[in-house]
């Protein structure tokens, strides 16, 4: 029986070239940062940019100049703040649309007091009064006036806080009736 030594060698340097290539690529991935890094290099790399460094005295600058401008703020909001209102209008206003011919016409959809309107702007102490819309709950949470016709106006409702006991939410509205 004769013995080649041919296919060991072809073989021992198929394993030496595997593993040496599977020990470069662990190798690649050592090297490789955490996320977290990365993304704390790519925080600073916008910060420095373009110079490569971050100038940490501009920073005092910047909090010693804000710190005066809170002071100098804080000293005139208390004496140009009014109260104009409204006093009729109160809760969480999660809308607000303007009539787009006439600006001053206004409407605002609140969380469970329906729909309001308002010709002056929202300017005044009685600057808002409700819509009627003909439900005795209704959350406004959009409001789409036709751009060609004002006078057409869609409202898209919910949060009926279990009204009527009706559980989750769900109510039963067949009334139609027309916006005033």
């Amino acid at each position: 029986m004769k013995f080649s030594s041919k296919p060991c060698i072809i073989l021992l340097v198929s394993s030496f070239l595997l593993a040496s290539a599977c020990t470069t690529e662990v190798k690649k991935q050592k090297k490789l940062k955490p996320k977290a890094a990365r993304a704390m290099d790519f925080w600073f790399t916008q910060r420095a940019f373009p110079s490569g460094t971050v100038n940490m005295s501009s920073y005092s600058e910047g909090y010693s100049a804000l710190k005066k401008e809170k002071m100098t703020s804080k000293i005139a909001a208390s004496q140009i703040w009014e109260s104009i209102g409204p006093m009729n209008f109160g809760g969480r206003t999660l809308c607000l649309a303007f009539n787009p011919f006439d600006y001053n016409t206004m409407y605002a959809g609140s969380a469970s007091g329906g729909l309001w309107r308002s010709y002056t702007g929202g300017v005044g102490v009685n600057a808002w009064h409700q819509v009627p819309t003909g439900f005795p709950v209704l959350g406004v949470g959009t409001i789409a006036i036709n751009p060609n016709d004002s006078n057409e106006i869609y409202i898209g409702t919910g949060e009926v806080y279990n009204y009527q006991n009706t559980g989750s939410g769900w109510t039963d509205r067949t009334q139609e009736v027309p916006m005033a």
